[in-house]
């Protein structure tokens, strides 16, 4: 997979992000998620438009989606979400 400069750039800069950071830009993309998700279950009651009900709930599902790999490519945030398991045969004391 060829890279282009601006996603170099990207990744480079993804990985300086503190826990902290990605939280607060993984919880403002949940916000959009959410706003869009319910816009489109709006209209979906109100039977105005089905086309645009639809695109609001897949705009939704790719925000969910953002959100995730999004996080899960910083290595500080994937260790406070969701930490390695330990190691077989090691014990905790």
């Amino acid at each position: 997979m060829n890279l282009s400069e601006q996603e170099i750039v990207f990744i480079q800069f993804l990985r300086t992000l503190n826990f902290d950071d990605m939280m607060d830009a993984c919880e403002a993309i949940s916000k959009e998620s959410k706003e869009a998700r319910r816009n489109g279950l709006e209209q979906a009651y109100l039977e105005t438009n089905p086309v645009s009900a639809a695109g609001w709930i897949e705009r939704s599902l790719n925000l969910d989606k953002l959100q995730e790999l999004l996080g899960m490519a910083n290595e500080d945030y994937r260790n406070m979400i969701d930490p390695p398991l330990e190691a077989k045969g090691e014990v905790q004391e």
